[in-house]
């Protein structure tokens, strides 16, 4: 009986910890909290873009490549690398693409020191 409430309370409290790391680095890092896209944006975007063969896309701030992993499905062999800082959604999209077995390459780097000289879209 006590085992569901501790997990309970442990999973409050990694969400509260959650929210700590991310209010630090808004108010001291200068850095932006992590905001999901909307559904509807994101089919704005898959409606006006139209891959050719070969082209590369990026996705800068990823966070769990929700745009990426829509355009895998439409366009499987096309070269689509996610790019995020922050650990906690870098580590749970790069488990969630390896059980996916997605061909999403993801990075964990600042977005201002990434190469982006071969990127068609961003």
């Amino acid at each position: 009986m006590l085992l569901p409430f501790l997990l309970l309370q442990l999973f409050f409290t990694l969400i509260l910890v959650a929210m700590a790391i991310q209010l630090f680095n808004l108010l001291f890092r200068g850095q932006a909290p992590f905001v999901s896209s909307q559904d509807r944006a994101l089919e704005i975007v898959l409606r006006e873009i139209k891959l050719k063969k070969g082209e590369i896309v990026y996705e800068l701030g990823a966070g769990p490549a929700e745009l990426l992993r829509r355009l895998e499905q439409r366009y499987p062999r096309n070269k689509l690398i996610a790019v995020e800082n922050h650990f906690l959604p870098w580590c749970l999209t790069k488990i969630s693409l390896n059980l996916a077995h997605s061909k999403i390459r993801l990075y964990k780097k600042n977005l201002f020191k990434v190469d982006l000289s071969q990127a068609d879209y961003l």
